[in-house]
């Protein structure tokens, strides 16, 4: 649902993503300022966000897919599905962030996306009003939990993918990157994921230190996760590429990980069948 935008967008931080990768989705984006902002910083400087994530969606999504965006940020991936699964395909796109979502819906307004559905309200277990505490200088690390520094926030609906996406049947391919609220989130796609399971696809993040601060755990959501029976790969972002891995890998680290309590590393996890 495309809000009403005036005939004329503000040029002012605008890229051309025309990195080699995005050969087969180039596309064209609006950003935050890139001096206040670090996703916008990088698109400006790479024409790229998360190079590793980008080429499993690209090579992972065909004609007709539909794809599911859960904390679309301003647009990069959800205009990347949208070019890949074409006119036949179609994308859910759910951001909470007031900002980001007017860049959101700007974007798929530049380039003439029309296979894109926009949701400004944060995927949650439960339905109604929650709060959003914004980081000033990485809009991708809003979170909706209070953190250690002082944030402000600002109230923002919420809902539950199994009602948002109830009208939605066959999805191929999720993307839920929620600093933290990941567990919220799939407890409220619960139906939505059994349904969908036999060719669902998935990018999750994995961050144990941020699923605590919003009162779960690694534990918890790996137990949601592995509900789908579906295979686990570990996308590796130090040597390039992604790797087959079993759950005891899996859990080794968030043991590890969890058992330092002030450590910050995550994860980004493929669910289902690779093609790489």
């Amino acid at each position: 649902m495309f809000a009403d935008l005036d005939d004329s967008l503000d040029m002012t931080h605008y890229i051309s993503l025309d990195h080699p990768m995005l050969s087969s989705a180039n596309c064209e984006m609006l950003t935050h300022n890139p001096d206040e902002d670090l996703i916008s910083r990088q698109l400006h400087n790479d024409k790229i966000w998360e190079i590793h994530e980008t080429r499993l969606i690209l090579d992972n999504l065909v004609e007709g897919d539909r794809f599911i965006d859960v904390g679309a940020n301003i647009g990069y991936y959800t205009l990347l599905a949208s070019i890949k699964t074409g006119n036949t395909g179609c994308v859910y796109a759910f951001e909470p962030d007031p900002l980001n979502f007017s860049l959101l819906e700007k974007n798929i307004k530049l380039n003439k996306r029309e296979n894109v559905e926009t949701f400004n309200v944060a995927l949650t277990a439960n339905e109604g009003d929650t709060r959003l505490y914004l980081c000033e200088d990485n809009k991708g690390d809003h979170r909706n939990y209070p953190s250690d520094d002082d944030r402000q926030s600002i109230q923002i609906k919420a809902a539950t993918a199994d009602r948002m996406l109830e009208h939605c049947a066959g999805i191929n391919f999720i993307k839920i990157d929620t600093q933290g609220a990941e567990t919220s989130v799939i407890k409220g796609f619960q139906k939505t994921l059994q349904a969908n399971r036999s060719q669902l696809k998935m990018i999750i993040e994995f961050w144990p230190w941020g699923l605590r601060k919003n009162n779960s755990s690694c534990f918890e959501l790996m137990g949601y996760l592995e509900t789908l029976d579906l295979p686990m790969h570990i996308i590796d972002h130090v040597q390039g590429g992604i790797y087959s891995s079993s759950r005891n890998v899996i859990i080794d680290w968030m043991t590890e990980t969890d058992n330092t309590p002030d450590n910050q590393g995550f994860i980004n996890l493929f669910i289902g069948d690779v093609k790489t």
